[in-house]
């Protein structure tokens, strides 16, 4: 569970801040789930480091609708889009961002994520987030997208031989319209 604000301060970054008065919300899911908002949002996310957990080469992933700014303990560790311009866009861009090894300390950290969406699907409704090896999230968005790309390409591929078979049959070219699909 995180915790989520539809105000904007700039103080809601600050991990001694207390937001337990702020909605509670599922990610990855859409706040519109529990109010219909277009404009900036503020969420937060307290975590446990275990003192095994290697702090090297960590990296924070996610996905979110629209333009972002992400912090960790306080300091900024990325940003996607320029959240105080309303032309600014990063719609569904995955964010991966390093997490520099000082900030992640033994024990309780805090994760604040402020998104700006003026969109119906917004803040991060897509993916889990993820703390981990900066290479292994390298490596799993790049299998993903390598998927994306194939299916994209075999669909493709098959809707041309069917677009062709049908154009080459001029007794079934009355059913053009169903190779379309």
């Amino acid at each position: 569970s995180w915790k989520i604000s539809f105000t904007d301060h700039a103080t809601f970054k600050d991990p001694s801040l207390d937001d337990g008065t702020w909605k509670t919300i599922e990610i990855p899911s859409s706040w519109t789930v529990i109010e219909p908002h277009t404009g900036t949002a503020w969420m937060r996310k307290t975590f446990e480091i275990r003192p095994d957990f290697s702090r090297m080469n960590r990296a924070l992933a996610f996905t979110a609708f629209d333009t972002d700014e992400t912090y960790l303990n306080g300091m900024l560790i990325g940003a996607s889009g320029v959240i105080d311009d309303p032309d600014s866009h990063a719609y569904g861009t995955p964010r991966i961002y390093s997490i520099p090894a000082e900030l992640l300390r033994e024990g309780s950290n805090v994760l604040a994520v402020r998104v700006r969406s003026n969109l119906a699907r917004s803040g991060i409704a897509q993916d889990e987030v993820v703390v981990g090896d900066l290479h292994s999230i390298e490596h799993a968005r790049a299998i993903a997208e390598v998927r994306q790309i194939s299916f994209g390409f075999l669909y493709l591929t098959a809707g041309l031989y069917f677009l062709l078979f049908y154009l080459r049959m001029p007794a079934i070219r009355a059913h053009l319209f169903f190779a379309a699909f």
